[in-house]
């Protein structure tokens, strides 16, 4: 299993990479329910800008970029492989027959909402 996070929309974590972790669990076994695995991480939130015409977050330093610390999207891109396939569909050995791709999306709130705080990427 691959985990990548990410501030992208589009889900492309391997065209546009980001300075976020990512994680692979191996050795998993399909109908083990009694497996439990954990992961301490340290994550460093990027500042993405949506705006300047860009479609995808891109690093950029301007009074007007979120934090995502500040009510911007975080994504989860989670990819369960057979026979340790590759997740990335730009590799020549990648075949979609071997991954199972899901995005969960997540938020993380200032402490005190703002009225921009209403609009969300998920």
């Amino acid at each position: 299993m691959h985990v990548y996070l990410s501030t992208n929309p589009e889900g492309d974590v391997f065209r546009h990479e980001e300075p976020l972790p990512h994680f692979v669990w191996d050795g998993i076994t399909f109908g083990d329910w009694n497996e439990a695995r954990t992961i301490d991480l340290n994550v460093n939130f990027p500042k993405v800008c949506r705006h300047h015409g860009h479609s995808t977050p891109v690093a950029l330093t301007c009074d007007d970029c979120q934090n995502v610390q500040h009510n911007e999207s975080m994504w989860a891109d989670i990819f369960l492989v057979k026979d340790n396939a590759t997740p990335n569909p730009y590799s020549s050995s990648y075949n979609p027959l071997l991954v199972h791709h899901v995005r969960q999306c997540t938020r993380l709130m200032s402490a005190i909402p703002t009225l921009s705080d209403a609009s969300t990427q998920c």
